[in-house]
């Protein structure tokens, strides 16, 4: 479903609007600014909720294998991406503008990550993201098992070398 109209941005320009289902403005060529956008009211996009509850904002027609963010400028493109932590994409929810969840998904990967910056400063980045194979699910549960049994042996060790002392100060 779509609505076409027109939306009238200074006195001496329209833009034609294509609104899809989700309300997002698809305009085509004459794609509007984050700026112009926000002063028409135009945002009602689709969020990516990471782990530690960052909550994201999508462009229309983004999928897992390719989420596309658009920030004001780099240094917030850089902010987003340092968010892209392997502990933050262990949890990820996609919700509607209305906050409908729509996809949860767990143990995603980072595969790459493409900038674009527009003439206006605003920087459009696709990220790239898919799920762990279960070969990778299989090397994180023994490496985090790893962990705990290096944990119990350093633990025993302290417990043998206590009690030796304490059995060689009573001879």
């Amino acid at each position: 479903m779509f609505a076409v109209g027109i939306r009238q941005i200074q006195s001496d320009q329209a833009i034609p609007l294509i609104i899809n289902s989700y309300g997002n403005c698809i305009s085509g060529k004459n794609e509007l600014t984050i700026k112009q956008r926000k002063e028409n009211k135009i945002m009602n996009k689709d969020k990516m909720i990471l782990k530690d509850n960052t909550t994201i904002e999508l462009e229309a027609g983004a999928y897992l294998t390719n989420i596309q963010v658009v920030a004001a400028d780099r240094a917030g493109m850089v902010e987003i991406w340092k968010k892209m932590t392997d502990d933050n994409l262990s949890n990820v929810q996609i919700q509607t503008g209305d906050g409908l969840t729509i996809g949860t998904y767990t143990d995603l990967v980072l595969v790459s990550e493409t900038s674009t910056v527009s003439p206006d400063g605003t920087v459009l980045t696709s990220y790239h993201l898919r799920e762990k194979t279960d070969e990778e699910k299989r090397l994180d549960a023994l490496e985090e098992g790893q962990t705990v049994q290096d944990g119990a042996i350093s633990d025993l060790g302290s417990a043998t070398s206590a009690l030796a002392d304490q059995i060689g100060g009573e001879q």
